[in-house]
């Protein structure tokens, strides 16, 4: 009896934490199409975000993450022509550094992720301007 209880409890164990690093590794993955969301700025320690205005309103703009580390943005003007930014990505604990095409390393943009899960990505730009700290905002979802 006491080794069908073991059993029993080791299976729940390892069903639980391989249930548990799907969900969290899925979370956590970068890949895939990003459609910009909302965008703003930190004051004073406060998120102000209105919702990111497309300029086409048939064609959203969104960046992609791919596997082999290269990204695209893309881009619609009110014409609805498009522009686009490609390049790599770098994500390492909490910052994403982009590093668009004929950029080095050190020319890359970094962000800090404030959220990633399945469905949502928040960055934070921060800067230094006129003396102050500034912090832009923006927010994509999948």
């Amino acid at each position: 009896m006491s080794v069908t209880k073991l059993i029993s409890s080791l299976f729940l164990i390892c069903l639980f934490l391989s249930s548990c690093s799907k969900d969290e590794a899925g979370s956590k993955d970068l890949r895939g199409k990003w459609t910009f969301y909302a965008e703003g700025e930190l004051i004073n320690g406060v998120e102000q975000l209105e919702p990111y205005e497309q300029e086409c309103p048939s064609k959203p703009d969104y960046i992609e993450f791919k596997k082999d580390g290269s990204y695209l943005s893309t881009y619609y003007d009110e014409d609805c022509e498009v522009d686009y930014d490609r390049g790599t990505y770098k994500l390492s604990g909490e910052s994403l550094t982009l590093i668009s095409e004929g950029d080095n390393e050190e020319d890359g943009e970094t962000y800090k992720v404030v959220e990633l899960s399945k469905s949502t990505l928040k960055l934070y730009d921060t800067y230094s301007f006129l003396g102050n700290t500034e912090t832009d905002i923006v927010v994509l979802k999948k």
